[in-house]
């Protein structure tokens, strides 16, 4: 997490696709843009910065006003590698597929951070594991068309590496068969496995040892260092409010109050209420956000308990860490075993 949910720090090429797909659908840009700071009438342009809860509303308001089942996975698979800048420029250098895989997975924080990326090999396949981040725009709806587009995003992406022949054997995904699951099989171009423990995208691993079309060693390693110098300009554009939550989180929240804070960022209590209030938010704030934020990740753990996570982010007892949570999301908190953790 190097930035805040809100921090206007990322691309907007990701609202970009939307906008333009539910336009092709007759939807007025101000509609596909509801609730974001981006004027609709006004040009987004390689300089315009959004925050991750930008992309989230824009994603919300398509599940809302799309006609399309799948609306997600296409928008995602008609991305190509120049959508995705230096970071797209970084996948296609790669000398190999697993140069471009390790790639990938250091950097896709500058594609834009909604979702944990994982991959793992195993035996004769291989697989990517996507599960979008904790946030309180992200419900069962979110949730889909979150893991639909990066679905669409890592086919379009491995083709441009690999050639047009990629595919992958199974996609696993979390929530329940739909009524239309051989059409959905259908558009996403292989079998689907659906009320799985994780949601995985899997081919053979055989393409890892594959030599890249467009590798370059040389360009890779400069791309890499591009990549590097966005991510600090990523951690700088976050402020002072980025700096507070990296010296938050660095004990998980533990009795940490604002004084050993600004102990460890060397300046005063009045100093860092200022710069924060400078910035529209406040240390309780985003204390707030952040055990919000790590509740909901750690409640979608199997087996994870209410009282565990409740003393895992400092909590005096699991009576205050609901009444939290009430209030964070307007309904109780169930452990990694109930119905909110989406397996």
């Amino acid at each position: 997490m190097r930035s805040g949910a809100n921090d206007r720090v990322h691309s907007a090429a990701k609202i970009v696709a939307i906008r333009d797909a539910l336009w092709r659908e007759g939807v007025p840009a101000d509609a596909a843009l509801a609730g974001t700071w981006l004027d609709p009438t006004a040009p987004i342009t390689a300089e315009t910065r959004v925050s991750v809860t930008d992309i989230l509303r824009v994603y919300a308001n398509a599940t809302r006003l799309t006609a399309s089942p799948h609306f997600a996975f296409h928008v995602g698979a008609s991305l190509n590698v120049a959508s995705y800048g230096q970071y797209g420029f970084g996948v296609l250098s790669g000398p190999n597929f697993r140069a471009a895989i390790d790639f990938a997975t250091r950097y896709h924080l500058v594609s834009a951070p909604l979702v944990m990326l994982g991959f793992e090999e195993s035996g004769e396949t291989t697989a990517w594991i996507v599960e979008p981040i904790a946030h309180p725009l992200v419900d069962d709806a979110v949730y889909r068309f979150v893991v639909e587009m990066q679905c669409g995003q890592n086919l379009s992406l491995h083709r441009d590496v690999m050639g047009p022949d990629f595919g992958f054997d199974t996609v696993e995904l979390k929530w329940p068969a739909p009524h239309d699951a051989e059409r959905a099989a259908a558009v996403f171009g292989c079998r689907l496995d659906f009320a799985r423990n994780r949601n995985r995208f899997v081919f053979a691993a055989e393409w890892l040892d594959r030599e890249s079309r467009f590798g370059n060693a040389i360009t890779s390693a400069e791309v890499i260092a591009l990549c590097e110098a966005r991510l600090k300009q990523i951690d700088e554009a976050s402020g002072t409010a980025g700096r507070v939550r990296t010296a938050l989180l660095r004990s998980r929240l533990l009795h940490r109050s604002i004084n050993t804070v600004t102990d460890e960022l060397g300046t005063s209590v009045r100093t860092l209420r200022r710069r924060l209030a400078a910035e529209g938010t406040s240390f309780r704030e985003i204390q707030d956000a952040l055990r919000r934020d790590l509740a909901l990740r750690f409640l979608q753990k199997k087996g994870a308990t209410v009282e565990e996570v409740a003393f895992a982010l400092g909590f005096s007892d699991a009576a205050n860490f609901r009444h939290a949570f009430r209030r964070w999301m307007n309904h109780s908190p169930r452990g990694g075993d109930g119905p909110s953790a989406r397996n």
